[in-house]
């Protein structure tokens, strides 16, 4: 072979070589920049989704912050938790003192809303201990488990996200989010859900602060009845709708019979166990239905709906019996009480409460007259000027 063929032929490998070296030096630098586009898309992608995710929590904080009910906070926190994790079943649990108070939501895709599912009390059983959470929790459905026996789950569902609420020094109860498919929440999922979690703890605690603020303006601290300001509310709307539809009601006033003598007696903490005991018998006395409330001082004010008068008295009868079968002990002795009531029914169109609440007053200050003890129908008397009870 001559020299110039050795010479050409080296040529020729050295320029493969090269060759071979550039392309995977290209190749090299394609991957490089495959890895760099992924990153960038990915890293832009993480971006958007934060971002997505700090207007989603800013929306919700608007959202919370502007209501007081529960379950108004609960249709926002589902409905802003389903643009992140589709296809969830929500269920809220708030601790109170012997039960959970549960709120259940799942996606309504028919109708396009959020409806409350249910609301229930539920005993605090195993369910317990996720109050005491300090971050969020994922369960599995394993395969050797029976339907429905892992926490409650749905038949449905495979996987169980379990965030805790709390509030500044005390836990408020918790969120279970439960989805189809199993290990369908991310990190990021999680991440997401807590945050939206603490967003709505906040305005849940506000929430019931405010129910018991409400509560406790219609409610009587001593017997736990309804207060007069309550009474007057629902008892106005109760006339209103009796008028309206010409159905019967009537209303009992009722007091306790020598109460004065009683705090003289035994003081007034004694007195106080009566009232209390006259509000447990009220309770046991009266029906689902009707108005029960602590008018003021040893008077109480009951209201019967869909009831005349010539019924409302053997109701009257049964509440007057059970009061003068009670019992109290102090000072190493035991008493009784008795009760004078009194009753008037709705005469249709023309009557209101204010008008029911005198006739009624009217009947048991003639009960108080005739002797103390006994029920007096408004209808049975001739009402005359008002006047002071005789005594009490």
């Amino acid at each position: 072979m001559s020299d110039d063929l050795v010479l050409l032929r080296r040529r020729l490998e050295r320029e493969k070589l090269a060759r071979r070296q550039a392309e995977q030096i290209a190749e090299e630098k394609s991957r490089a920049i495959y890895v760099k586009s992924r990153e960038l898309e990915e890293a832009l992608a993480a971006e958007s989704r934060m971002k997505n995710e700090v207007e989603l929590l800013l929306n919700a904080l608007e959202a919370f912050t502007s209501r007081l009910e529960i379950s108004e906070i609960a249709e926002h926190l589902h409905r802003f938790l389903i643009q992140v994790i589709p296809r969830q079943y929500l269920k809220l649990y708030l601790r109170m003192e012997d039960h959970f108070q549960v709120l259940s939501l799942r996606e309504n895709t028919t109708e396009g809303g959020i409806p409350v599912v249910g609301e229930e009390a539920a005993p605090l059983g195993k369910w317990a201990s996720f109050v005491e959470l300090k971050g969020p929790q994922v369960i599995q459905r394993g395969v050797e488990e029976k339907e429905g026996e892992i926490h409650g789950l749905q038949a449905e569902s495979a996987s169980l996200l379990v965030l805790p609420l709390s509030a500044p020094g005390h836990p408020l109860g918790f969120i279970t989010i439960e989805s189809p498919q199993p290990g369908s929440f991310t990190k990021d999922h999680i991440r997401f859900a807590q945050a939206l979690a603490n967003e709505a703890a906040v305005a849940l605690e506000n929430a019931l602060l405010f129910r018991e603020v409400k509560r406790l303006s219609l409610t009587d601290p001593l017997t736990g009845l309804n207060n007069r300001r309550s009474f007057d509310h629902s008892a106005r709307q109760m006339v209103g709708v009796a008028i309206r539809h010409q159905r019967p009601l009537s209303v009992l006033m009722l007091d306790i019979d020598f109460f004065k003598k009683v705090n003289d007696t035994y003081g007034h903490a004694v007195g106080d166990q009566v009232l209390t005991g006259m509000a447990q018998v009220c309770r046991q006395s009266i029906r689902s239905t009707d108005l029960l409330a602590r008018f003021g001082g040893e008077e109480f004010s009951l209201l019967f709906p869909e009831t005349p008068e010539d019924d409302a008295r053997p109701l009257a009868e049964r509440l007057r019996q059970a009061i003068s079968a009670l019992v109290f002990e102090a000072a190493g002795q035991t008493f009784s009480i008795t009760a004078s009531l009194g009753i008037s029914e709705c005469s249709g169109e023309g009557d209101s409460l204010e008008s029911l609440l005198e006739r009624s007053d009217a009947a048991l200050y003639q009960a108080k007259k005739a002797g103390r003890n006994r029920t007096v129908l408004w209808g049975t008397i001739t009402p005359g000027p008002a006047a002071d009870y005789p005594g009490s």
